[in-house]
């Protein structure tokens, strides 16, 4: 879980990248604060449907926006939040296929597989 100032300063980061440019990696930047920070999950999945809905290739994001996970690994993250690990596991995979380099992805993954089978 974020620390609540880091939390806080990140939110505004967030929600700035959307005003400014409403992209996929905005939304999914502004997805991953919300559910991460514990405090908004609901908008966070919101968010996350925002960015599915907008083509990759149609991001136009600043330079210094970070690359943050993809829509489907902030769904897959809500879902173990609120414990449906058949929900995160649907997510997760997806979201693999795209960046299975992604260290934080692999172990929400494993998290979820670990629930869904009830081994700990």
């Amino acid at each position: 879980r974020m620390g609540q100032k880091r939390y806080h300063e990140a939110r505004i980061l967030a929600e700035k990248c959307v005003s400014a440019d409403s992209s996929r990696t905005s939304h999914e930047l502004l997805a991953w604060v919300l559910v991460s920070g514990e405090i908004d999950v609901e908008r966070g999945v919101l968010e996350a449907d925002v960015a599915l809905g907008i083509p990759e290739d149609a991001s136009n994001h600043p330079h210094q926006l970070p690359c943050f996970p993809p829509a489907e690994h902030t769904l897959g993250r809500a879902a173990l939040l609120r414990g449906e690990p058949q929900a995160a596991l649907a997510y997760l995979r997806r979201a693999a296929e795209r960046r299975p380099q992604r260290e934080s992805l692999q172990a929400d993954l494993r998290r979820a597989e670990a629930m869904a089978t009830g081994t700990p």
